[in-house]
């Protein structure tokens, strides 16, 4: 009985000690955020984050100024059957200005301004974004407030505080159908004292920020245990299920196939049931008082619609998919468009000009281009271009429109430099 006692002494003993290392190395990194800098702590989100990002107490976090990072993307190689695809490491190079925004080309005015998501602030590097690829097409400036995790109260506080000071003339509004109303609804939480997603957690008391990394921690040894120890187990011993090969599904276009997967879930409730909801409603308000800031700045606003990647590529998948696809095609199928047809209510209410790339994408999908990385959301290269094109025989529509009412008149009509005339030429002949 003693030796019993003995040990569960010991064990707890241990156990305390281990408890108060941690503590101490917890206390320790807080109070000197060169050390997390110096130790490689990226594999744990809450010091991921932070070496990225700083917290701000009107925004949640926004990016550190001057930043920058390489790394690399894994891309993949186009196989006929697409069974059995290689890839390759791309290069991904990512730079932030002063202000905590992706680096760009434009200082000072600029003639259009971009708010959105992570699809305005990707590229493989700072010259590959949306923004600049536009600008190369209109020869003016574009600036880019685009910030990867923000959400429509976010795009619409970025304007206030690091846009409207640079006098544009367009803003556009850069809509993510796969998560801008959760975004919304998740930083209604947050001003209510919740955590935006794992942003924010600056203002958690101490022990909470603890208690965060901690669990961090045992997910990471719980990952790192299924990947070297649990799933090699499992094959040899023929029991492994390849989950992520359940998830995937195999799109099959003109010429070839390859296996993907979905990221984001279609919103099956009806676009009248959509618009009802809180979330909706709270997005209707921000859209609304984005619209009367454009007013009273005399600049002209466009709302871009930027699709899934499940609903550009659901019509092409084929024969080969996951369980996953099998399970859920019935349900997800019909609703390809509800989120999109109450965007496009509620933007037509406001009297918002609008552009969606879903016609566009699925046309080019169609031909057999790819627009889309590879077992990632985001557009590639390509679709960066592809919706940058559209977005400029989008505004050469506006200014047409506004330019007699205009005095002066907006900058394109004088300063397109040879290429974007070229291309507005181009246009007319063959359209996107």
């Amino acid at each position: 009985m003693k030796t019993i006692r003995k040990a569960f002494l010991y064990l707890f003993a241990c156990c305390g000690l281990f408890l108060l290392l941690a503590v101490l190395l917890f206390t320790l990194l807080e109070v000197s955020p060169t050390l997390q800098e110096k130790i490689s702590l990226t594999k744990l989100p809450y010091y991921a984050l932070r070496q990225r990002y700083q917290y701000d107490p009107e925004l949640v976090f926004r990016g550190k100024s001057n930043y920058s990072s390489q790394s690399f993307l894994k891309a993949n190689v186009k196989d006929p059957k697409g069974l059995e695809p290689t890839y390759t490491r791309t290069p991904y190079q990512l730079t932030f200005d002063k202000d905590g925004f992706r680096q760009s080309t434009s200082e000072g005015q600029v003639d259009v301004i971009i708010v959105g998501d992570s699809f305005m602030n990707a590229g493989n590097s700072d010259d590959d974004t949306f923004a600049e690829h536009l600008s190369q097409l209109t020869g003016s400036p574009v600036g880019n407030l685009g910030t990867s995790s923000y959400g429509p109260q976010q795009y619409l506080l970025s304007l206030k505080r690091y846009g409207l000071h640079r006098n544009p003339k367009f803003v556009l509004y850069a809509f993510f159908e796969g998560n801008d109303i959760r975004d919304t609804a998740a930083f209604d939480e947050w001003r209510n004292g919740k955590l935006y997603y794992r942003y924010g957690s600056e203002r958690l008391p101490f022990h909470q920020r603890f208690s965060l990394v901690s669990s961090q921690v045992s997910e990471l040894l719980q990952k790192t245990f299924q990947e070297h120890i649990r799933f090699p187990l499992a094959k040899w011993r023929g029991r492994y299920i390849d989950v992520d090969m359940q998830r995937s599904v195999m799109i099959r276009l003109k010429d070839y196939s390859f296996r993907d997967s979905f990221d984001y879930h279609s919103e099956i409730r009806p676009p009248r049931e959509l618009l009802k909801s809180n979330e909706w409603r709270l997005f209707l308000q921000t859209l609304s008082e984005f619209h009367q800031i454009c007013k009273e700045n005399n600049i002209t606003p466009l709302v871009l619609f930027i699709p899934t990647k499940r609903h550009i590529y659901s019509p092409f998948v084929g024969e080969g998919s996951g369980a996953h696809w099998e399970k859920d095609k019935q349900e997800q199928l019909p609703a390809l468009s509800y989120t999109e047809d109450a965007l496009r209510e509620v933007v037509s209410q406001e009297g918002i000009s609008y552009l969606s790339f879903s016609p566009l994408f699925q046309e080019k999908t169609e031909l057999g281009q790819r627009l889309f990385y590879i077992f990632d959301s985001h557009w590639n290269s390509e679709g960066r271009k592809r919706a940058a094109e559209a977005t400029y025989a989008k505004l050469l529509e506006l200014e047409a429109q506004t330019r007699t009412s205009m005095n002066p008149p907006y900058p394109f009509a004088a300063g397109r430099s040879a290429r974007s005339s070229a291309f507005a030429k181009s246009f007319e002949k063959d359209p996107l």
